[in-house]
């Protein structure tokens, strides 16, 4: 079974920007930074919010869409 690192790469390059904006602000230090990157499991809940946010975002989206389109009719 493939882990979500290996099927979304992004995820992985979006954690590594992620750890290397928050190491320099000094809020955790580099090598803590360096392993939540590489950590399968934190990678695997990145990718699992991300998911549950675009379907979040899209449900939202589309009820909005639907409410607004009963006002004008």
């Amino acid at each position: 079974m493939k882990t979500a690192a290996e099927l979304t790469p992004f995820v992985r390059y979006l954690l590594l920007f992620l750890a290397g904006m928050v190491q320099q602000g000094g809020v955790i230090p580099p090598e803590l930074a360096q392993a939540m990157a590489h950590d399968p499991a934190v990678v695997d809940l990145v990718a699992s919010l991300l998911i549950a946010g675009g379907a979040l975002a899209w449900y939202l989206w589309s009820t909005s869409r639907k409410a607004l389109a009963s006002l004008f009719r």
